[in-house]
This record gives C-alpha cells, sequence and structure tokens, in this order.
C-alpha cells in the first residue's frame, strides 16, 4: 500500500481533477508515450509518482494535450518478439528505446524519422550518432548509458587498459575477500556480444567498433574482456558470471567495504550511497582492451510510424522538448521526485544544460561521468541484433573456455527468464 503524506494527497487529488476536466474538454489531441522501464524506482510505488509530476507540469504547458505515460516491462524493446505489438497502431506514439536497435527498428519499418531539427541543438555531441540513421534523425537521445568502475582507492584513476588493472588491482589485493563484484548475467543475451563491441573497440579504436559486430569473433577481444572479468573469481567461482550477483547485491558487498571495486552502470552508484554515502569513490571507465577507447550507449524516442499521424508529430515534438528540459532531467537524475531524501539515480542525461547547469557541476560524480561521456562515442546503432542468440552462444562459449561457471545460453533457464532484461540497476 502507498501512504502519502498530506501535501502528496492534495497534489494527487489536484491531479486527478485536472484530468477529469481534460477528459471532458473539446479539441484534446492524445499523446501516449512510453517510457524506458527500467528507471529506478525510489518510491517503491513503480515510478506512479514521478509519472503523476512529469504529467501534471506537462499538461499545465500544454492543456491541449492529453498525455498518457507508460513505465512498464510490457514496453521492453530488447525482447525483440514484443516489439511488432509494441509498434502496433494501437500501440505507444512515442517509445524510448536503447538506439542500438535503432537500425532494426527503421529496416523493419516500425519508426519515422523526425522533421523538426531543432530537437537535437541540446543533446551532447556524442549522443548524436545515436539517433540517426541513413542520413535522417530517427530518435532524440534522451539518456547515456556505459560501463564505469568505482573504488574508494584513488589509484584506479592511473588505469588506461587491462594491463594497468592488473597491476593496480594486484598492488591491492590484501585485506579484500574479493577483488571486483558486478553482475555480467542480467543483461542476458546482449551482454555478452555488446561487451565484446567495447573490447574490441578499445583494442582497436573508435573507427572499427562496427567491424564488432559483423566480422568473426576475434579471440584477442574475448581475452582483454575476460582479463577484466576474470577479477571477480575467488578460489574458483566467478560470481560475476556464474549468476551469484544477478540474485544477491554486488552494490551491498562493495559498499561494505569487501571488495576492492565494484563494475556496473553509473546508476548503480545509487545503490552503493544508499548503504555508504561517506566514502569518496573513484570512478573511471571500465576497461575492456589494451587501450581505452569508451563506448556509451543511447536511449532515445523514436516515433512510432503505424500509431502517430501527422498532427501527432506535432505534440510528439512538444513532449520531447518537455522530456528533455533541464527541470524534467533534474527531477529524475537526482531523485527529486522521492518521499525521503535519497542519493541521486545518477542516471546521465544525453543533454549539454543538464552539465552546465550548478546542480550537476557541483555534486560530486556527475562532472567525472560527464569526462568520460565526453571522450567515448556512441555504441553503434544497427546491427547488433543479427544472429544475437548465436553471438551470445558463441562468445559465452569463449568466456567458459577461460572461465570456468560462467553462465551461458543451458543455464538461462535455471535462473529464470525474469532476469535477462538488458540493465540491471537493483545490485
Amino acid at each position: 500500500m502507498l501512504i502519502l503524506s498530506p501535501a502528496q494527497a492534495l497534489f494527487y487529488h489536484e491531479y486527478a481533477d485536472e484530468l477529469l476536466f481534460q477528459e471532458k474538454s473539446p479539441d484534446i489531441t492524445p499523446l501516449k508515450v512510453a517510457l524506458y522501464p527500467f528507471i529506478i524506482d525510489v518510491n517503491h510505488d513503480e515510478n506512479a509518482y514521478l509519472l503523476s509530476i512529469m504529467k501534471q507540469q506537462f499538461q499545465r504547458d500544454n492543456p491541449s494535450i492529453n498525455l498518457t505515460l507508460l513505465m512498464s516491462p510490457d514496453y521492453d524493446c530488447y525482447n525483440l518478439s514484443k516489439i511488432p505489438e509494441i509498434f502496433s497502431e494501437d500501440g505507444p506514439d512515442l517509445v524510448e528505446v536503447d538506439l542500438s536497435l535503432l537500425g532494426y527498428l527503421v529496416e523493419n519499418g516500425y519508426v519515422q524519422p523526425y522533421t523538426d531539427a531543432s530537437l537535437t541543438e541540446n543533446i551532447k555531441v556524442q549522443a548524436i550518432p545515436a539517433g540517426r540513421y541513413q542520413s535522417e534523425t530517427y530518435a532524440i537521445p534522451t539518456w547515456i548509458c556505459s560501463q564505469f568502475l568505482f573504488s574508494r582507492d584513488p589509484d584506479i584513476k592511473i588505469i588506461q587498459n587491462v594491463a594497468d588493472l592488473s597491476r593496480v588491482f594486484k598492488s591491492h589485493s590484501s585485506g579484500y575477500s574479493t577483488m571486483l563484484v558486478g553482475d555480467y548475467v542480467s543483461g542476458g543475451i546482449w551482454i555478452p556480444p555488446m561487451l565484446y563491441v567495447f573490447a574490441y573497440t578499445d583494442n582497436m579504436g573508435f573507427s572499427k567498433k562496427e567491424e564488432a559486430i559483423y566480422r568473426p569473433v576475434n579471440q584477442t577481444g574475448v581475452d582483454t574482456m575476460t582479463d577484466t572479468m576474470n577479477w571477480c573469481t575467488v578460489d574458483g567461482k566467478n560470481f560475476c558470471l556464474d549468476g551469484y550477483y544477478a540474485l544477491h547485491s554486488p552494490a551491498r558487498v562493495f559498499a561494505n567495504d569487501e571488495s576492492f571495486a565494484y563494475n556496473g552502470y553509473s546508476e548503480n552508484l545509487y545503490n552503493i550511497l544508499r548503504i555508504d554515502n561517506n566514502s569518496p569513490y573513484s570512478v573511471i571507465s571500465t576497461p575492456y582492451g589494451n587501450a581505452m577507447h569508451p563506448l556509451i550507449w543511447v536511449d532515445g524516442l523514436v516515433i512510432n510510424k503505424k500509431a502517430c499521424n501527422e498532427k501527432c508529430m506535432d505534440t510528439a515534438s512538444t513532449f520531447v522538448s518537455y522530456y528533455n528540459s533541464l527541470r524534467v532531467k533534474n527531477l529524475i537524475a537526482f531523485s527529486e521526485d522521492a518521499f525521503v531524501p535519497v542519493p541521486p539515480r545518477y542516471m546521465l542525461p544525453a543533454t549539454k544544460d543538464f552539465y552546465r547547469a550548478e546542480k550537476a557541476r557541483s555534486d560530486r560524480y556527475y562532472p567525472v561521468f560527464e569526462t568520460w561521456v565526453n571522450l567515448a562515442e556512441s555504441f553503434p546503432n544497427s546491427g547488433i541484433t543479427n544472429n544475437i542468440s548465436g553471438r551470445y552462444e558463441e562468445i559465452c562459449g569463449m568466456i567458459q573456455e577461460r572461465i570456468s561457471g560462467a553462465v551461458c545460453c543451458n543455464t538461462i533457464d535455471e535462473l529464470g527468464e525474469g532476469l535477462f532484461s538488458f540493465h540491471s540497476f537493483s545490485g
């Protein structure tokens, strides 16, 4: 049961009255938006309060648009079998997706391009290519995600490759039950092929990143990737790869100072700080190769070609502008919707003004994350869906040859399909 404070109850009451008025008003244009379903749920209400704040803000500024906001695993586009239903005539007008899937969506006729060029003016240059396909803008970037290494020890800041990582870890190996914790399993079939692209790019350079998807798997890429992953191994067991940390919190192990480092997404810092908000953590991009060429995943809003007509296109642009505004990015990134004080969600906005604003500039970690984003390029936005299951089996099999006990295709059913959505922010 959700218990509201008097102020929150009043908010919901006023909000309900406003919606009732809108539903009875003529000349209202409907707009249905499915947002990324893996935003950290700070109030344990399935982000209902966050969505209600956003809806109320948007409706007050745009009374002629009746906005429906959706945030549910039903709109998880990593499950490719759901895409035809999501992008049907009855589906949302706008869908927030990982733009690694953009080429797949365009080639299969699910999305249409934007016509308002101004929507990308505030987007960080590193994210813009992820939203473009065949010289047209099919998506407006909204969030950025990548792999980061966290440690209390500032020595990790000298790491530039997997060899440096090995030297630093070896020099600090006493006093910890494990050197590295993290979860390489909860991303299911997506994570090994995607991190292989990270490793290949680290080894070969940004100009070769597409090769990692289209060329046969390179043994060197798997070797350097597993050089990093293998630091999770203790007494012959690798909890990062055998499913243990998919079910138990690696953030708790790290926050309790039982491991030297933690590997994960920027959002995982939320879980760490919930336990230990006093330690100053050093953060670097996770190295998976012989050099540092970090990649970023980019999420963005795409327009459902079958659901969104010409009139809808204008309202869609209005929502995109609102969603990428500084007030919304601050609302979500800094957990301003939380009923009680909690750390920021540490999601990384794809917008330039967020990092220029005082709130982010004065934060301990956002300037560090932006430094790494500025050094990165976006993950390829096509090709990763080609034979993703076969690629997963091949790469995961090669990982198993180097690290015993790694979870592969034959053990997914044992852990349960619920673990196998791409992002895991719970740990």
